[in-house]
């Protein structure tokens, strides 16, 4: 695998984007919609109410949400936290609009989670230009949050590499150990009849006696394999016949009548 480093996006300088004005007057609806119409690529959608905005924000995932500090139903100051926190808008930048100058209660908005402090109306120059410059946070955000994902992305599946490598090499020394247990049993297995063999071979030297000779051939076998009976064949006049039998449960020794 070969990888390629890639430049980080950058955020264009004119995309298409998602306002959310939250305003009661109509006026400034009015006044608001003809300065973003210079930017054709930038939907605008409205609201009237505190109650209004967070749900509205979370259908349409805006990039900037222009949020009037006085709403009918409340406060705008307490939806401003709501917008900044929620998990599922990080990109989106939150403009107050203010009828008040008041440094506190700009300092109050920037410390809650604002990106921008606007006294209405400003000149519409300076309010498209701030509410630009408000959308390219939002995409340089949105470009942070998905190098973020991507990342922790690469890191799961490196992890599950690393753990499935351990898993594999893991089984790998399991299966190589079995396989040298198998092998060391199957050395022991091969030694203990070729062991046994020369041990019988030896015993059988010298002996002329066919009696003696099956009888003591018979029992070495019987002790290598750990029967508890045995009976040797012979061939005679192409059939199989009974030469000698031992039986250590009854107690028996037989030699049958056969001739060589």
């Amino acid at each position: 695998h070969v990888g390629v480093a890639s430049k980080a996006p950058q955020p264009s300088s004119s995309r298409e984007a998602v306002i959310l004005l939250v305003d009661a007057q109509p006026m400034i609806h009015k006044v608001v919609g003809s300065i973003l119409a210079a930017r054709p690529e930038w939907t605008l959608h409205a609201c009237a109410t505190a109650a209004e905005a967070v749900p509205m924000a979370e259908r349409l995932r805006p990039d900037v949400v222009l949020l009037d500090v006085m709403l009918p139903d409340g406060s705008g100051m307490d939806v401003l936290p709501r917008l900044a926190s929620h998990p599922d808008l990080p990109g989106t930048q939150v403009v107050m609009l203010s009828s008040d100058d008041l440094p506190e209660h700009k300092a109050a908005a920037f410390e809650a989670g604002a990106f921008d402090y606007m006294v209405k109306m400003p000149a519409p120059a300076e309010f498209l230009v701030r509410v630009q410059h408000a959308v390219r946070q939002a995409e340089m955000m949105q470009i942070q949050v998905r190098l973020l994902d991507q990342a922790e992305s690469a890191s799961r599946e490196a992890a599950m590499q690393l753990r499935f490598r351990e898993e594999a090499e893991r089984l790998l020394q399991e299966k190589g150990e079995e396989l040298d247990r198998l092998n060391r049993q199957l050395q022991s297995a091969h030694a203990l009849p070729l062991e046994a063999l020369d041990r019988i071979g030896q015993a059988l030297k010298g002996l002329d006696d066919t009696d003696t000779l099956l009888r003591r051939l018979l029992g070495e076998a019987r002790a290598m394999f750990s029967c508890e009976a045995g009976t040797i064949f012979l061939v005679q006049d192409g059939a199989l016949v009974f030469a000698y039998a031992q039986n250590d449960v009854l107690n028996v020794e037989t030699r049958f009548p056969y001739h060589l």
